[in-house]
């Protein structure tokens, strides 16, 4: 199911309202026991991502009466699924933003971005740690088909008003003053190049690069990392990460994290030529054979087939894009989540990435 701008603008509403009833402290006449309770253990417990699941879920629900109220993708099955995770970031984290400096939801730039958000649906299956984040899961799925539009709505009164006896959790001003993206950038890649996975952490690596990149000059680029160790048998394939304007290529990107030789850039080469780049980037993370100068290689390739190819390492690589723009922990993290809904990644990488934020809040400031 779709949602509509203009429902997203009801929704924006919606909790607004919400928000200003919760402050008069009236009797919320429409919610039973259960749902107080639910909402109550979800809202005071320390697990934030079922907090803006919960949240999402109320506000969506209290404007658009037929969505399946436990889906968070509308990839699911199930009638009525929805992308919850599109509501978070676009309207719930600007809300919070706004008018909930105060509160301690959370205030994530990603909220969907680990991993008790990232299933489809809701469900009792979903793999959570045993324990209060298990009963937290059961308690959303007994709950929640319970409420209806008003409901919902009294819902989030009800949960504004829990968020007021919770702690609120603060950035100190000198920390913020302090944090340094490309710094933290640094860090991430460096856990996230200790392991190869094939080759997929590099060209991961390279590709969120550029998207943050493309995301901070406000273009519509497209950046598809390639699966790993497959033959490039699309036409349009021309590097291991490609770059493309609308439908057409414009860019590529080839990625070695191991031993590589002149014959491997000249193969890079060949490929980009083939979709007509003359213009390309060869990035490694692992030792070359001594036997050209990374200059002589490009050089080399140049005059026999006039392709200028620039070898760098990974770590140059990405301090010469990302360190000549102003990039932020929201544009990080939304490049990561896109990378990891492309498809093109093996679940198990993509549980590595996420084990890897959800594990070092250090990185970006990401709450679990």
């Amino acid at each position: 199911m779709k949602i509509s701008e203009s429902e997203k603008q009801e929704i924006c509403e919606n909790l607004k309202k919400a928000l200003s009833l919760s402050k008069s402290q009236r009797p919320i006449s429409l919610l039973t026991t259960n749902q107080e309770k639910m909402i109550s253990e979800v809202v005071l417990g320390n697990h934030k991502t079922y907090k803006y699941i919960l949240l999402t879920a109320l506000a969506t629900k209290s404007v658009i009466h037929n969505i399946d109220i436990l889906s968070l993708q509308a990839s699911s099955d199930s009638t009525g699924a929805y992308d919850a995770r599109s509501i978070a970031h676009s309207v719930i984290v600007p809300f919070e933003r706004a008018f909930l400096q105060d509160s301690s939801l959370g205030f994530s730039n990603e909220p969907f971005l680990n991993k008790p958000a990232r299933f489809k649906e809701l469900n009792k299956s979903n793999a959570v740690r045993n324990g209060g984040d298990r009963h937290k899961l059961e308690s959303l799925v007994n709950t929640l088909p319970t409420f209806h539009s008003q409901s919902a709505f009294d819902g989030m009164v009800f949960f504004f008003q829990k968020l007021t006896e919770q702690p609120v959790d603060k950035i100190p001003y000198d920390d913020i003053k302090k944090e340094n993206p490309l710094f933290n950038f640094r860090n991430f890649s460096k856990d996230l190049l200790s392991k190869s996975y094939g080759g997929e952490s590099l060209a991961f690596g390279i590709g969120l690069v550029l998207k943050i990149f493309f995301s901070c000059i406000n273009t519509d680029n497209r950046v598809l990392v390639h699966k790993v160790n497959e033959s490039g048998s699309s036409s349009l394939e021309a590097g291991d990460i490609d770059v493309f304007s609308d439908n057409t290529i414009i860019g590529c990107v080839e990625a070695k994290d191991k031993t590589f030789t002149i014959q491997d850039v000249e193969h890079a080469a060949q490929k980009a030529a083939k979709s007509h780049i003359y213009n390309s980037s060869f990035v490694y993370n692992g030792p070359m054979l001594p036997k050209f100068s990374l200059d002589d290689m490009s050089k080399s390739i140049w005059q026999n087939q006039n392709v200028h190819i620039l070898i760098v390492d990974y770590d140059n690589y990405y301090r010469s894009i990302l360190g000549n723009i102003n990039f932020n922990t929201s544009h990080v993290l939304s490049s990561v989540n896109e990378l990891l809904d492309s498809g093109e990644l093996s679940k198990e990488f993509s549980d590595y990435v996420l084990t890897l934020l959800g594990t070092n809040d250090g990185y970006f400031q990401q709450n679990n």
